[in-house]
């Protein structure tokens, strides 16, 4: 079971009265045995440490909680690049301080097959994200040497499974079969191998 944490995700100032209550839930649930917790970079990510200290405060062992995030394209959302993902590792583990060591997965976040270079969507006028991501100067390489060196032990890729063109992977080395319900999107994450 894992607790997804867009609510708490907002920009909101810590001062928010919200802000309390979101972090209680987050401890709530770590104190209920919901160590799996999905993360979005940024308020989220500190957020998420805030509830774990509170739950560390309250005897739960913290280094049972493993927060599962996304590369956050520090420079420029379009960026798949394996110095991306390295600088998104920096920016979470910074953001996370002493809950560094919960990071346990990064998720490559909604590469496309056919994004738009800003020149329309002709077929020589786009871009392939996941040819970049799963390349070997990609995401896919950074996060691997993340792994390598036990910084962090999954890799998955998160993308829109809606149908539309550009949402299938088809690199040898990921297997992927989206589903989705009629007339539905969803989000499909897949692990890398």
């Amino acid at each position: 079971l894992m607790m997804g944490t867009a609510f708490i995700a907002s920009d909101a100032d810590k001062s928010h009265p919200d802000d309390d209550r979101k972090v209680a839930t987050v401890a709530y649930a770590i104190e209920r045995g919901i160590m799996d917790i999905d993360v979005y970079p940024g308020e989220s990510e500190l957020r998420a440490a805030d509830g774990i200290a509170e739950a560390a405060a309250r005897g739960v062992d913290a280094s049972a909680v493993r927060l599962h995030t996304k590369c956050d394209h520090t420079l420029d959302y379009f960026d798949f690049t394996a110095a991306d993902a390295l600088g998104s590792f920096s920016a979470t583990t910074k953001r996370l301080g002493d809950y560094g060591s919960c990071l346990h997965a990064m998720r490559i976040h909604d590469p496309s097959e056919q994004r738009d270079n800003g020149k329309g969507m002709a077929t020589s006028g786009t871009v392939d994200d996941i040819a970049t991501a799963v390349g070997p100067a990609g995401h896919v390489a950074g996060l691997a040497s993340l792994r390598e060196q036990h910084k962090i032990a999954q890799i998955s890729i998160g993308m829109m499974a809606d149908g539309l063109p550009g949402t299938v992977l088809r690199p040898q080395n990921i297997q992927f079969k989206p589903k989705r319900s009629p007339n539905s999107r969803s989000q499909v994450h897949v692990l890398v191998h």
